[in-house]
């Protein structure tokens, strides 16, 4: 499954909690990984730090 979810103002660091509710909403997905494109890495990095 891919999930690409919309961004306020198509800014991913303004939404990092997008990935919280994506993982709330599939509890039975156990693995989860997270791919970035460019400012989105910054924001991959909070939510990696904010869930390992």
């Amino acid at each position: 499954m891919v999930v690409m979810p919309n961004m306020p103002l198509n800014l991913a660091i303004l939404g990092t909690n997008k990935a919280e509710e994506i993982i709330m909403d599939y509890p039975s997905i156990e693995e989860w990984y997270i791919g970035v494109h460019s400012l989105g890495g910054a924001a991959a990095s909070t939510i990696v730090l904010d869930n390992n």
